[in-house]
């Protein structure tokens, strides 16, 4: 039995399985066919923008798996209609841990994804290549505004990371081997 397998218990949708195992092969087509025809998608960069229906969950996927490698799934919470799936990966160098709330519909599709993430430096790199990849599209002009907006954030918080942890001496340091 898969990693996948020993993680996903009891009371499951089938398509639980199937979505987490599309996601650490990076397959689009097999995570969309998880979903409802009218999947909602709830960013975890912003409040402003939902993404609905498959077209829009299969480009915003499409983007998704350009930009984030190594998904690993680790750990699932929940029964029947409602399920937590975790996992980690790599946005460039950067470590990423993410949850997702996924509800499902009466046929056991995804019908709705709530999408979580840490840590910040992660979720800024992850911002500013998805951000100016959707803005470019549309012009090269737009895609390089929008990372010029969205790339001295991530670069401050970045290299700022380690000077705040150091003047607020707070918790105990992780060691690299687990960033």
């Amino acid at each position: 039995m898969n990693t996948i397998g020993k993680i996903v218990e009891g009371n499951s949708p089938a398509s639980l399985h199937a979505f987490m195992s599309a996601q650490e092969r990076h397959d689009v087509e097999a995570v969309i066919a998880c979903f409802a025809p009218d999947i909602v998608i709830r960013s975890p960069i912003t409040q402003r923008v939902r993404f609905e229906g498959v077209e829009q969950a299969s480009d915003l996927f499409r983007l998704v798996f350009r930009v984030i490698r190594d998904i690993r799934f680790y750990e699932t919470i929940g029964d029947g209609r409602s399920q937590v799936v975790f996992w980690r990966g790599r946005v460039g160098r950067n470590y990423i841990e993410e949850a997702n709330l996924l509800r499902f519909d009466e046929r056991g599709l995804v019908k709705e994804m709530t999408v979580f993430m840490r840590p910040v430096p992660g979720l800024l790199a992850l911002a500013v290549e998805l951000a100016s990849s959707m803005a470019g599209r549309r012009s090269s002009l737009r895609g390089v505004v929008v990372r010029l907006m969205l790339g001295p954030m991530a670069t401050i918080f970045r290299l700022g990371e380690p000077a705040i942890i150091a003047l607020t001496a707070a918790g105990v340091p992780v060691p690299e081997r687990e960033r």
